[in-house]
């Protein structure tokens, strides 16, 4: 049987890709009549046969063959490659930058990190912008965690209208059941310290703050110094050697201490949180003193070694930021209302039971605590007062009747004591709701502290001044 011979393969020449028919596929019938063109390779007219579409410019050709076509394509390449590496690069940089100060950050939050972890007892307000109290304690003492020269500051920060409250709170404030009593400074721990003094004053404490003696002192030396007005001078041998005038003065480190530390004032504890107030103060007031940025961040890095708290520092940051520079904020200051007294044990601090509750409502409404001490005064015409001059001073009891008089009080008696021992002015009361008029005469007078009673003075009028070596009178 024969073989029969295959047809010669067909298959599409290089050119005629290019010279084609397009639409071959249409029915001969409604096929649009060939237009002539040159380009159409005239050998092979089979209907299978693919048209030339290239344009018919032949520029087109001259472009794809040319120089400059290659080279401006090439270029281009390189400008997407260049544009694409320098993204890439930006993105890596801003990756670094992040993790570098996240990394940063995380190392001076851990500096400033209480030992004990984050207290139990700190309670958040829900509003970032609602106001908010801090417990700043100062551990002075020389080797125990609670001494009498310790710190204790309650401030309330309202970051809305930008204001500051700071109350001194003292720490020999006798907290605990009958009998059981002890101090409310005396804690064993950073959470014990702030549940006592929330539970104390009926508050949430936001936030816990705490240094010491080498810490305050690095603290204002890495400041550069602070500026203070003392209302008494410094010269206590027991806590330094500087002797250091009362008024306005320029303190270092050490010298900040010895002011926190000295015990020989004329009333040691009243004075001393007087002074503690004053520097705590001037410290917040050069600390946050409305630099941002990188620039307090580096301020803070420099000095965290020197407090411990639990606030993180994007806190820090957020609360300096709303308040604004602290001296510029509305400040207020005050004390726990009530008096120093002492016994065989020691000092202690007897908290006013009449002026406490309106006290902390008037701080806690971001009014000026110092108007709860006249709020409940009597009538200065129906307050009869008995006058002596214990410091010595000529002409003492009659200068101080006189201005009793022209505020309005009635005054009997005056005279002398029977020596001139008294170095604080005292206005001594009989009941204890007789203490805010004895704490109105203290605003008459300028000076002296309010004191009860008790078995210790005895008088015929309602109350009896006695003029201590504090006590000046008014410049004519």
């Amino acid at each position: 049987m024969a073989l029969r011979k295959n047809k010669r393969p067909t298959y599409l020449r290089p050119d005629r890709v290019e010279r084609a028919t397009i639409g071959t596929h249409v029915p001969r019938g409604s096929r649009p009549r060939r237009q002539s063109n040159p380009n159409i390779w005239k050998a092979g007219k089979s209907r299978h046969q693919i048209a030339d579409i290239r344009p018919q410019n032949n520029g087109y050709h001259s472009r794809l063959k040319s120089n400059s076509f290659a080279l401006q394509n090439q270029k281009s390449s390189r400008i997407r490659k260049i544009i694409i590496l320098v993204v890439v690069i930006l993105v890596a940089i801003a990756l670094a930058a992040f993790v570098g100060f996240n990394v940063y950050t995380g190392q001076v939050n851990s500096r400033m990190a209480l030992a004990e972890g984050t207290p139990a007892s700190i309670k958040t307000p829900a509003n970032s912008t609602d106001p908010y109290y801090v417990l700043i304690e100062g551990q002075f003492g020389e080797s125990s965690r609670y001494s009498d020269s310790n710190m204790l500051e309650l401030v309330r920060i309202d970051p809305q209208n930008k204001q500051a409250t700071i109350i001194s709170v003292p720490t020999d404030i006798q907290v605990g059941a009958s009998g059981q009593t002890h101090d409310i400074g005396d804690q064993s721990s950073d959470d014990a310290l702030i549940s006592a003094v929330a539970d104390y004053l009926h508050i949430d404490i936001a936030h816990f703050v705490r240094t010491d003696a080498q810490g305050l002192s690095n603290l204002v030396d890495t400041l550069g110094g602070i500026e203070v007005n003392l209302v008494q001078e410094v010269d206590d041998p027991d806590v330094g050697s500087d002797d250091i005038p009362a008024g306005q003065q320029s303190l270092n480190g050490t010298q900040t201490v010895e002011v926190c530390r000295a015990n020989n004032y004329s009333s040691p504890n009243e004075i001393r949180r007087q002074q503690q107030q004053a520097v705590l103060e001037a410290v917040l007031g050069k600390m946050f003193d409305g630099q941002s940025g990188w620039a307090f961040l580096t301020r803070l890095d420099s000095l965290s070694d020197d407090f411990k708290t639990d606030l993180q520092l994007n806190q820090i940051q957020t609360a300096v930021r709303e308040l604004g520079p602290f001296n510029d904020a509305k400040l207020y200051t005050g004390v726990i209302p009530g008096i120093e007294g002492s016994d065989s044990t020691g000092s202690y601090y007897t908290v006013s039971d009449s002026l406490l509750s309106p006290f902390m409502d008037i701080v806690n409404s971001g009014g000026d605590p110092q108007t709860a001490r006249t709020q409940g005064s009597a009538n200065p015409s129906d307050v009869t007062v008995t006058v002596l001059n214990g410091a010595g001073t000529t002409g003492g009891a009659a200068t101080v009747s006189n201005q009793l008089r022209d505020a309005g009080y009635q005054v009997p008696t005056s005279g002398n004591t029977d020596s001139y021992v008294y170095d604080e002015t005292l206005v001594i009361y009989k009941t204890d709701d007789q203490e805010a008029t004895a704490e109105s005469i203290v605003e008459v007078l300028g000076c002296g502290r309010t004191v009860s009673a008790s078995i210790y003075y005895s008088f015929d009028t309602d109350i009896e001044v006695i003029i201590g070596k504090d006590w000046a009178p008014a410049a004519s």
